[in-house]
């Protein structure tokens, strides 16, 4: 009897408690929240009881009992995961009016669509708020980025929390108690903590738009574009977005993490192929840096047309793998000797690592601990660090590459302008020689190779005027060769050019001393000038032509042809410095007058 009444009595206090029989699971129990007056802060996860809502359980339906078997939360599971419906949880609490110091309960994430909180006793509702992302965010009892509900003035015994999360993102439901004073020590730490990187990031903002500003390399854009998209997602993701910036805004929340999420990874990826020069490369790097930006392009526009959970899984799944071509492309840009890139993977692989942290738990594949609650600040915040130490190092390299192509352009100036040198010495030289030819062939016959008659006549004034000055005497020879016309009529004109050349040849070998020399004074006329040569010894160099002329045969298409020569000579010591016309005159009369006594003669006169 004893033992019904007492399971009588149990029954009734559940019932009173608003929990039908089969409610209760073994090893429930309620929370003595006047703990809290000892320990400042009471974990209330392991103490949930939790049940999916299938879309058609109300709070009426809970307090009257009609629903499936609630399940304890014995591990204290905090993140549900990525889920499509919503959950309902409780918790009952005792000794509330046992409160000293102010108590807040506390969901402590931000990112609920719906929340609805019920405080129930006696199986009544005494106390409820509509909370969440869709709705405005002055309805929260405490103005806060995380949920707050304040437990003092209820002044009650014993009483049910009932939470209904609703969430098309992770379902994270971190519910503690903890004192007003000890939930501001926390806020502090943890503004504290946002503090740091949000000053960080806007510090590495700054300095590397002051760096674009100097050096107008766009890939220092695409770098702050970055810094600036991360920066607010992180921002939204805190909370501090939907507080500060757009709080009447109820869909504002759940587009922009979508928008962010997508723009993130889209400015890292044109960072990647500006910062590897991807598309001055061909294969599969190129198309593979062009198929993820056209990804993250898809992602942005879906943002607006696909449901969020859609969304936001695509986007993770496309960021894991353009982390992961991050690291990849580091490594192999590592292995090819390109020094910026070794700390650039480092940068990638340590962001890839927080971001697998991270996807682990808003799958719920991971409970939330201080690590994984941060991983995405910590891993941006080394990410970037090491990225803008990367933008040191490819700074260097290029600097060095400009000093090495600097000295290497030096070296061919250098080896240009000694090539210069020696093409300007010997194109010197060769112009040099191209003169002297072309001298030579103003002054020369072409035909004999003797001077010809220009030359001849500058040579003559010069050597007269010489023996002017040193009243030494001069002779000039006129010659002829006999018969020419007839012989060149007779045989040709080549046969007649080839005994002009014989002429020439044996005048030339007739005269040794290197004063003398011989010219082509036309036709078949020639001229010898002797220098320092009296009156006899011209006739003897005279009679010597003569006589070798005659001794010669010249061959020619089986015959043999001989000539003859008619010399005409004057020689004198000069009275006048620029008489030289007349001694050559002399020299042409006494030429005639061989001519006319017959031919192949001298004949010779002082002029």
């Amino acid at each position: 009897m004893l033992l019904a009444a007492a399971l009588g009595l149990w029954w009734l206090l559940l019932a009173g408690a608003g929990f039908a029989r089969s409610d209760v699971p073994p090893g429930f129990e309620a929370i003595d929240l006047s703990e809290i007056n000892q320990l400042d802060r009471i974990n209330l996860s392991p103490f949930l009881l939790f049940l999916p809502d299938d879309q058609s359980r109300t709070i009426d339906n809970l307090l009257r009992g009609e629903v499936a078997p609630w399940q304890l939360n014995k591990a204290g599971v905090t993140n549900f995961g990525q889920s499509n419906i919503p959950y309902w949880f409780v918790v009952q609490l005792n000794n509330l009016h046992q409160l000293r110091d102010p108590v807040y309960i506390r969901l402590n994430y931000p990112h609920i669509d719906r929340l609805d909180v019920y405080w129930v006793n006696d199986g009544r509702i005494i106390e409820s708020y509509q909370l969440g992302d869709t709705v405005p965010f002055h309805r929260r009892p405490v103005d806060n980025r995380v949920y707050l509900f304040p437990v003092n003035d209820l002044k009650l015994t014993q009483a049910q929390l009932y939470l209904r999360v609703e969430s098309q993102g992770p379902l994270e439901v971190p519910l503690d108690a903890i004192t007003q004073s000890r939930f501001h020590e926390q806020d502090k730490l943890e503004m504290a903590w946002y503090g740091a990187y949000f000053g960080i990031m806007l510090a590495m903002f700054f300095y590397n738009l002051f760096i674009f500003i100097l050096v107008r390399d766009f890939t220092y854009f695409y770098y702050l574009f970055y810094v600036l998209s991360t920066t607010a997602l992180q921002f939204t993701l805190t909370g501090a977005s939907f507080q500060y910036l757009w709080p009447q805004s109820v869909a504002m929340n759940n587009i922009m993490v979508l928008v962010l999420t997508a723009i993130m990874p889209l400015a890292a990826v044109a960072f990647v192929r500006s910062f590897l020069k991807l598309e001055t490369e061909r294969g599969i790097n190129r198309l593979l840096g062009r198929v993820l930006l056209v990804a993250f392009v898809g992602v942005l526009a879906s943002a607006f047309v696909l449901p969020y959970l859609l969304v936001l899984k695509i986007a993770h799944a496309i960021s894991f793998v353009a982390v992961s071509f991050g690291v990849y492309l580091g490594v192999v840009y590592s292995i090819k000797g390109v020094r910026a890139a070794r700390t650039f993977a480092l940068a990638w692989l340590i962001y890839l690592v927080f971001i697998l942290v991270y996807l682990l738990q808003i799958t719920g594949r991971t409970q939330p601990n201080m690590i994984s609650a941060h991983a995405l600040e910590i891993g941006s915040v080394l990410e970037l660090i090491l990225l803008s130490l990367s933008f040191g190092h490819r700074v260097n390299e290029e600097k060095e590459m400009r000093i090495k192509a600097q000295d290497k352009a030096l070296q061919v100036q250098e080896e240009v302008n000694q090539n210069l040198d020696q093409i300007v010495r010997q194109r010197t030289e060769e112009l040099e020689v191209a003169n002297r030819q072309l001298k030579e062939l103003s002054i020369k016959d072409g035909l004999t190779g003797l001077y010809n008659r220009r030359h001849f006549d500058e040579l003559l004034k010069t050597e007269y005027q010489r023996s002017f000055r040193e009243k030494s005497t001069i002779t000039v020879l006129m010659m002829d060769i006999d018969h020419f016309k007839k012989l060149n009529d007779r045989y040709g004109h080549q046969c007649g050019d080839e005994c002009l050349r014989r002429f020439a040849q044996v005048v030339t070998d007739a005269l040794r001393r290197p004063p003398d020399f011989v010219a082509r004074y036309g036709g078949e006329e020639f001229v010898a000038l002797l220098p320092g040569t009296d009156e006899a010894g011209g006739r003897v160099v005279a009679e010597n032509i003569r006589a070798a002329v005659a001794s010669i045969t010249v061959e020619w298409e089986g015959q043999s042809i001989t000539m003859t020569t008619s010399i005409g000579v004057a020689s004198r010591v000069p009275s006048d410095r620029y008489d030289n016309e007349s001694l050559l005159k002399t020299a042409d009369a006494n030429l005639y007058q061989a001519k006319a006594a017959g031919r192949n003669r001298v004949v010779h006169s002082s002029a």
